[in-house]
């Protein structure tokens, strides 16, 4: 049995051109969750590795993908299994807000599009 990873295209509205964005191995995760970046020549996306057996090992990462040459990178890079996830752009086109569980409980946070300084912006302890 084959199984294919999951892909991030664009396509014209019309169904036709698409495009594969994204040629993500099993070890970069799932890409999902795009958000083009204000100028449009980005796209910010989260790819991750979930587990429903070991859920303390799921990890996510934020990516971008320069539209023009193709190039994928892993900002904010992190060794522990924590999820950071649902990018969205500011519209200044320099900063990105995603949630992350880093703290253990989801929250909040925000940084640079290079993935430097990152900082929480929320506080919620249910």
């Amino acid at each position: 049995m084959t199984t294919h990873a999951i892909q991030v295209a664009v396509v014209d509205a019309d169904g036709n051109n698409q495009k594969q964005l994204t040629k993500f191995t099993t070890d970069d995760g799932s890409p999902q969750w795009a958000a083009w970046s204000p100028d449009g020549k980005r796209l910010a996306i989260q790819s991750g590795k979930y587990s429903r057996e070991n859920p303390k090992e799921n990890t996510a990462h934020i990516w971008i993908i320069d539209l023009g040459t193709g190039a994928a990178k892993k900002v904010n890079a992190h060794d522990t299994p924590y999820l950071d996830e649902t990018p969205s752009w500011f519209p200044d086109g320099k900063r990105i807000a995603f949630q992350s569980d880093r703290t253990g409980v989801m929250q909040i946070w925000v940084m640079n599009d290079d993935g430097t300084g990152a900082r929480q912006l929320t506080s919620w302890n249910p």
